[in-house]
């Protein structure tokens, strides 16, 4: 793939080929912790795909055998109590473009997924996962609560106590029980998990990208209750049925062939 992005060391590589975007976490001798660079590289990355129409679905990796080791502890010496506020809503926009991104993400998990790292693979839609990956919680481990998201996105994916659980004892879980315990959806061999993401991405692509995103949007809500979820679906599904896309689909079946979706 040839990159669409020059990016500074310690930064994301971002590429686009046949509507798949794909953002790489390019930090390999931090293991990819967020510095500040990849913070901002990450966030402008999910923007710019997000937005784009010839991108239909996002994979995010991490380069030199890691996906993310989470924070730059380092970088948390001058932290205190006049900017970690505003620091952290900074870097909460990284999970948000995740989660509020209008296509599927898939996460191809190597090596670590620790802390911010284990929070943003957990954002994502799909979480691909070599048999050899670690995750852990690890804010306890240093004094802090989880955040990124995590307390949320780990009780929707694995329910509330086993999530609990998981994040208050600062276990380290190896990619079967991760699976096992809904973190993630898949298991692969090493050195598998970005070719995986992205052969389920080139599935995605085939695929109405506005009924995808709905669908993606509804379920960031719940839970909620039954009258508000049957509002919500009856707006989206209208939506969806005036899209081109439903025409194509519509058609299709009626012809008796493959459709072919525009995103439209």
């Amino acid at each position: 793939m040839t990159p669409d992005h020059e990016t500074p060391a310690g930064a994301v590589r971002r590429t686009l080929e046949n509507g798949i975007g794909t953002l790489i976490l390019d930090n390999p001798a931090a293991r990819n912790a967020m510095s500040a660079p990849l913070q901002a590289d990450l966030i402008e990355g999910l923007k710019v795909l997000g937005a784009d129409p010839e991108c239909r679905v996002i994979v995010i990796a991490g380069a030199g055998g890691h996906f993310c080791a989470g924070g730059d502890v380092k970088g948390m010496t001058t932290l205190d109590g006049d900017n970690a506020y505003d620091k952290l809503l900074k870097m909460q926009e990284m999970v948000r473009g995740v989660v509020e991104a209008p296509k599927p993400v898939i996460a191809a998990v190597e090596g670590v997924a620790v802390g911010g790292g284990m929070a943003l693979a957990s954002a994502c839609d799909f979480v691909v996962a070599a048999r050899d990956a670690r995750f852990a919680s690890a804010f306890v481990k240093i004094g802090l609560m989880p955040d990124l998201g995590a307390m949320w996105t780990l009780s929707m994916r694995m329910g509330l106590g086993r999530a609990r659980a998981f994040l208050m004892s600062g276990e380290i879980m190896g990619a079967g029980a991760a699976r096992d315990a809904g973190m993630i959806e898949e298991v692969v061999e090493p050195g598998q998990a970005l070719p995986r993401a992205q052969e389920m991405a080139a599935g995605f692509a085939t695929m109405a990208t506005r009924a995808l995103a709905r669908t993606k949007s509804y379920m960031a809500r719940m839970p909620m209750g039954f009258d508000e979820a049957l509002k919500l679906e009856a707006d989206a599904q209208t939506a969806c049925i005036i899209s081109e896309d439903f025409a194509e689909g519509r058609a299709a079946f009626l012809e008796k062939r493959a459709p072919v979706f525009k995103g439209r």
